[in-house]
């Protein structure tokens, strides 16, 4: 008993209390959804499990008529729309084989493990490894059985660095870009993640032989979705500059950001610039942003002034405000956050030069959080 009291003590400081709160304010409206338990037809797993049973059928999951026909007999009628690269269906394939309710279960908990593992060499001291698996980012994901939990973790594994995470990142190449110069730091990782994305795009077209297809609704379907942004949806949902703001109010965040991630790259100013940087992305992608939001406030608690520890956590709730606020007010949060990151977290400060024949070359230099 007296153990327990001291460890109590120990651990009820005001900055466990407020990241305690934090974590609370971040989990109402994610539960809230969860607690509703929509149709899994409604859910994005739902076309996930259903692209594995195209495979199965011999329908091509890019054929937008067939899959959505295939999708409403096997789950419902909802607006099924397979937009992931064809290697992806080396995740999906074998959840086809279970009842859906179940392959769901699989899905989030290997998720969750994955990201727990991958999470916990970036944990500061003293903050507790249950953290990234319920942080807003990482909610949501329960809910819509979405793959941003797995990218997550793929990210934060890629920058230790490992190759093999940085090439199953191909799955989400708008969000996953930024892992390069951590790769060029290491060669032997950068091989390796080069030689296992030429695997896996080879076994992917021996195997489903869907690429053109892919490439064709990328273009043709997905691509002009995301360029007209014309659903409302994506209002309370994206997260992106270029969603709400337009071409030229994404050029202005995405240089602004990248000149921040320059001056300071980590893993965490990386995973804040990439939904700057990026032209799409969404709510549910965002647990490694929380993350390092949270680890930013635990690890500088008592350095931080008010103004940065407000940034801090706004930045932490953005995909929870997103759904309130639309995505207007998402891009200055981030900028603002990536700023506070940049100023409290060790990094690289980022140079190319080039030398002789115009070659570029890359160095990197450390940059010490403030002191």
């Amino acid at each position: 008993m007296d153990k327990g009291i001291v460890w109590w003590r120990k651990a009820a400081t005001p900055k466990h209390a407020y990241l305690a709160l934090l974590l609370i304010v971040g989990a109402c409206w994610p539960l809230k959804n969860i607690l509703e338990f929509p149709p899994l037809a409604s859910r994005d797993f739902g076309t996930f499990w259903v692209s594995g049973h195209a495979i199965r059928a011999g329908i091509d999951p890019y054929n937008v008529q067939a899959f959505k026909a295939l999708g409403d007999g096997l789950l419902g009628k909802a607006n099924y729309n397979f937009t992931y690269p064809p290697h992806t269906l080396f995740l999906f394939l074998p959840l086809s084989y279970l009842p859906p309710l179940a392959a769901l279960l699989v899905w989030n908990v290997a998720s969750a493990a994955l990201l727990w593992w991958a999470a916990k060499p970036w944990l500061p001291k003293g903050m507790p490894s249950f953290v990234p698996l319920v942080v807003p980012g990482a909610l949501i994901n329960y809910n819509y059985g979405q793959t941003g939990i797995l990218y997550s973790a793929l990210f934060l594994m890629a920058f230790r660095p490992n190759g093999i995470a940085a090439a199953i990142l191909t799955m989400k190449p708008q969000l996953g870009i930024l892992v390069a110069p951590a790769l060029l730091r290491d060669r032997r990782s950068l091989i390796v993640a080069i030689v296992a994305t030429l695997v896996l795009i080879a076994a992917s077209v021996v195997a489903f032989d869907n690429w053109p297809e892919f490439i064709r609704h990328a273009r043709d379907v997905q691509g002009k979705s995301l360029v007209d942004f014309s659903h409302p949806i994506w209002l309370f949902k994206g997260t992106t500059p270029a969603i709400g703001y337009g071409l030229w109010g994404w050029a202005v965040f995405a240089m602004g950001a990248a000149f921040i991630l320059a001056r300071n790259y980590n893993v965490f100013t990386a995973a804040t610039a990439a939904f700057l940087i990026s032209p799409y992305g969404l709510q549910y992608d965002m647990a490694a942003l929380c993350l390092g939001s949270a680890v930013v406030l635990y690890s500088r608690w008592e350095e931080m002034p008010a103004l940065d520890k407000t940034c801090a956590s706004l930045a932490f709730l953005s995909p929870v405000i997103v759904a309130y606020a639309t995505t207007w007010a998402i891009p200055p949060i981030l900028l603002w956050a990536l700023l506070i990151q940049s100023k409290w977290s060790d990094g690289l400060r980022l140079r190319i030069k080039c030398r002789g024949l115009g070659f570029p070359s890359f160095s990197v230099e450390p940059t010490p959080a403030v002191p």
